[in-house]
Parts: structure tokens; C-alpha cells; sequence
């Protein structure tokens, strides 16, 4: 299998310093992954789109967008779970 490049926003970027290092960890250990296996058995497809996904890393979700073509994943936002869309 391809290993996929990781691109992420500077958006989500900016907001990753400002989580707790634990909840950090967690969601880079899921970053990791998604270079290897971008769809994950626990990864959802976000509704109304053409390739984003929704993954959880603890209290936080990672929204990322798949480009097969091109072998990246781009993560767009991370959020807190209680945030909405």
C-alpha cells in the first residue's frame, strides 16, 4: 500500500497550540495513522460531500478530505466534540 502525504491547514495548525498536550498526543497518534490507512474502520464520511471524513482522536474530531489521486490527506479542522459543523 501507498503511503499518503499529510497536508495540513494553517487553520488547524494555529488552533493545535492551543490543546492540551494530552488530547495533542492523542490526535497525533490519529495523524499518523491516516498516512498509512486514510479511511480507518472507525473514520465516517461527512454527509453531502465528495471525500471528507470525520475521525475521532478523544474529546476532539479531525475533519480531513482524501485525494487518491494524488495520494494526500488534507486535514481541514479539528474540533472539540461539543462543537458543532
Amino acid at each position: 500500500m501507498t503511503a499518503f502525504q499529510l497536508k495540513i491547514d494553517a487553520s488547524v495548525r494555529k488552533r493545535f497550540r492551543h490543546i492540551h498536550p494530552k488530547h495533542a498526543a492523542q490526535i497525533v497518534r490519529r495523524l499518523r495513522m491516516l498516512k498509512t490507512d486514510p479511511r480507518p474502520h472507525n473514520s465516517i464520511k461527512l454527509k453531502g460531500t465528495k471525500s471528507a471524513y470525520r475521525l475521532t482522536a478523544g474529546e476532539y474530531r479531525i475533519l480531513y478530505e482524501i485525494d487518491y489521486d494524488a495520494h494526500v490527506v488534507t486535514v481541514f479542522r479539528i474540533m472539540h466534540r461539543g462543537e458543532g459543523y
